[in-house]
């Protein structure tokens, strides 16, 4: 069998949020071969610790948008899954008769979210049927999927994201900023060591800057850079050694998030891979490029496969809540995607995100960052043709929803600059998010707080640190507003 990692010069990677392996693949049956996905009969008891319990199935009806609010036509009725270390817990461990992982609390986790219903906290078992993701299905079918890869730690986005970084959470599993703790080591340190070009592309704010190491100016202003700027470094063939896209994670007038977080448009995340994809696919590149597509973390969302002991990545251990680092989080979809990748290809290994790392270290012959990634499997056996093929699709086709595909089209033609007269017109015609931030954006604005500005006035930066909101539009527009500061050569 061969093996083609060596003939990888571009690897590029895209991580969207919070979405399970069975909520977006369950469904998914390949050509040939056989998946770890759902038989379409499971059903889980609202408690697995009553035996009277009643049981709900799970089902592939999920819609782009509104399954997880009480009202589907308003955003303030919207109920987050949960996806905290003890909800995880739950979810994975409620009512198990010999204390290992069973994966039968989701349901009952999800209606002790606040506002929640006993009747709503069904919805979340509903999956997507692979009709209604034609993009992550295309791909599944074209090239590889790993149906036992794993999220990092069984808990939220931060945490995850970290991990796929720096191999480590720096013993912290929760959604904050804790500067002190993130000087840490990271796979692009690994890189400039070796020298071997990077960036990291965004389109609000990257969540990656809460690492001390990519804080500095040099590396700001060299490394970071606009999404549209990643479509054109693939145009021309000037994509470096190592890419990561951050999607979009906030709605501001027009600009509507595109990272698949609950509760935003699925669609829309479909639009943004199918952009990423169609873009290495057309670039001079493509004979030599590896795109993997990851998912953070579950969001709360239903998956069946246990998951697996992991080995501590440096030592360190979270206290509150107890959580040792031994154990990987819920299953997330990964799709490999290469022209040395066989068509259809189905990987069984387990991974987590330190897999990636493991294997860019392994390409670029990088030293390991932690306990973690030095013990995770690489996925190098994917690359098993000897030339790249040539009947690979260059385009794919997208989701049939017209909000989505409006939406895509507004942000792709006016993705760097407002004008009044455009906010003006999304104002009057009501395009704002009406919904509270969740909990991962208002980190992200707890970020801006901790991070200045270089020449920024001390009048300026203390109205700027003195503003707050929990509504998502003025959480993104702080947001936005930090980045094209922050980054003004690039907005």
């Amino acid at each position: 069998m061969a093996d083609s990692l060596g003939k990888i010069n571009n690897i590029v990677v895209l991580m969207m949020e919070n979405r399970s392996f069975d909520h977006l693949l369950g469904f998914f049956r390949p050509e040939s071969g056989v998946t770890e996905s759902l038989s379409g009969t499971e059903t889980v008891p609202f408690d697995p610790q009553d035996p009277n319990s009643r049981s709900l199935p799970v089902t592939r009806d999920a819609a782009y948008v509104g399954d997880f609010n009480l009202d589907p036509n308003e955003d303030d009725t919207f109920v987050d899954p949960s996806h905290e270390v003890p909800s995880v817990h739950n979810q994975l461990f409620r009512g198990s008769p010999d204390g290992k992982p069973f994966n039968e609390g989701f349901v009952w986790d999800y209606s002790q979210q606040k506002k929640n219903t006993v009747l709503h906290s069904g919805n979340i078992l509903k999956c997507y049927a692979p009709d209604s993701l034609p993009v992550v299905t295309a791909l599944a079918r074209e090239f590889a999927i790993c149906d036992h890869w794993h999220a990092s730690i069984p808990g939220p986005t931060w945490p995850n994201r970290l991990f796929v970084h720096a191999a480590t959470s720096a013993g912290h599993v929760d959604n904050q900023f804790h500067e002190d703790d993130y000087n840490i080591d990271t796979i692009y340190d690994r890189l400039d060591q070796k020298g071997q070009s990077w960036k990291i592309y965004f389109h609000d704010l990257p969540q990656s800057l809460a690492l001390v190491h990519l804080q500095r100016d040099f590396i700001i202003k060299n490394k970071f850079r606009l999404f549209q700027d990643f479509l054109e470094d693939a145009r021309q063939g000037k994509l470096p050694a190592y890419s990561f896209i951050e999607p979009r994670y906030t709605d501001f007038l027009f600009l509507k998030a595109n990272d698949q977080h609950p509760p935003h448009n699925v669609a829309l995340g479909e639009h943004l891979i199918a952009d990423v994809y169609e873009a290495v696919r057309r670039s001079p590149q493509w004979p030599q490029t590896l795109l993997v597509i990851l998912w953070d973390e579950h969001g709360g969302t239903y998956d069946h496969v246990p998951p697996p002991l992991a080995e501590n990545p440096d030592g360190k251990v979270s206290v509150n809540p107890a959580f040792n680092f031994d154990l990987l989080g819920v299953r997330v979809p990964a799709l490999i995607v290469s022209p040395y990748v066989k068509r259809g290809a189905i990987d069984s290994r387990v991974y987590d995100h330190t897999s990636l790392l493991a294997t860019v270290e392994k390409r670029f012959g990088l030293g390991s960052l932690t306990n973690r990634d030095r013990a995770a499997n690489t996925f190098e056996g994917l690359l098993n043709l000897d030339v790249p093929r040539d009947d690979t699709p260059t385009s794919l086709n997208r989701p049939v929803d017209e909000t989505a595909q409006k939406d895509h089209d507004r942000s792709m033609t006016r993705l760097a600059q407002m004008t009044s007269e455009m906010v003006r017109a999304s104002l009057d015609a009501g395009q704002f998010a009406k919904g509270s931030a969740s909990e991962f954006q208002l980190s992200l604005v707890k970020l801006t707080k901790h991070l200045l500005i270089k020449g920024e006035t001390a009048v300026a930066q203390t109205l700027r640190l003195s503003q707050w909101s929990d509504m998502e539009h003025d959480a993104a527009h702080q947001i936005r507003h930090f980045a094209s500061k922050l980054f003004r050569h690039l907005f």
